[in-house]
């Protein structure tokens, strides 16, 4: 049987968007002074993540799984 390889089967949309420079730099601070592990797609992940479920838009169990199959490892 052969492995399977690619991106793991999440339901998920690609979204591309343009953002003011400012808001760039703002995310590559905080990527450098907090996460230098992290790329931008997933750093924006995790802090519309937070937003969401500091808000009560979104409930915890199911975005964290969600979260940890889409990484910088996968970013198409």
């Amino acid at each position: 049987m052969a492995s399977k390889r690619g991106r793991p089967p999440v339901d998920s949309e690609q979204l591309n968007l343009r953002m003011p420079r400012s808001m760039l730099d703002a995310l590559d601070r905080f990527i450098a002074e907090e996460r230098p592990d992290m790329g931008r797609p997933e750093a924006l992940r995790m802090a519309f993540r937070d937003w969401a479920l500091e808000r009560g838009y979104l409930t915890g169990e199911a975005s964290s799984i969600e979260l940890e199959t889409l990484n910088a490892e996968n970013d198409g």
